[in-house]
């Protein structure tokens, strides 16, 4: 594992980036992850901060890539993983600006809370669960506009007292979600079963 102290000179040794100054996403590669439209936003936005994407490929996962794959200067800024080992992830996950995660759908959202409590800044969708796992912590825009993925990315490059906030923020509402909230939550349920009167 890469420690905090060392984190700058590993970012920069091994993956060849700077920390605090790149993008991350993770995640599977298909269409309801929104990789394809977060692409779009990203050409679009001309952030200086690469957009560094970890995946395998899944279902229909080329057409959410095409703009990688256009040649020329389409993908410039972009770079992608299929694989990377558990600690390595972690550690890029530490050292990102942010995590953009846009999904269109989720049954949790397991990504936007890793990077919450790891403190780091999420850009996520106002879609399913996820609005529910970021809470007031994340930047949430609709996934279908890319417009709105574009200007929050925006926001997210310029603006560091945003990002200090967010940081701050998502490690309480990572809160929510740790084991003791969710054995608490659990006991006064089974407490409330058990309260009730047998037919």
């Amino acid at each position: 594992p890469v420690d905090d102290a060392g984190l700058g000179e590993w970012l920069a040794g091994v993956m060849g980036l700077q920390r605090d100054n790149y993008f991350l996403y993770f995640g599977a590669l298909e269409p309801k992850k929104n990789v394809g439209r977060l692409l779009e936003a990203y050409l679009a936005s001309r952030v200086a901060s690469p957009l560094v994407i970890v995946g395998g490929r899944a279902w229909r996962s080329e057409g959410e890539l095409r703009l990688l794959h256009q040649g020329g200067t389409g993908a410039a800024g972009v770079r992608q993983f299929d694989y990377m080992p558990r600690s390595w992830l972690t550690a890029l996950v530490r050292g990102a600006r942010a995590v953009t995660f846009p999904s269109l759908y989720e049954g949790f959202g397991l990504p936007v809370l890793e990077a919450m409590q790891l403190g780091t800044p999420v850009l996520t969708s106002t879609e399913s669960s996820l609005p529910e796992v970021a809470g007031d912590a994340g930047l949430l825009v609709n996934p279908y506009d890319v417009g709105a993925i574009t200007s929050a990315l925006r926001r997210l490059e310029d603006d560091a007292g945003l990002r200090a906030r967010m940081s701050a923020a998502g490690l309480v509402q990572a809160g929510v979600f740790a084991m003791p909230h969710y054995q608490s939550r659990l006991q006064v349920l089974y407490a409330s079963a058990l309260a009730r009167p047998s037919a």
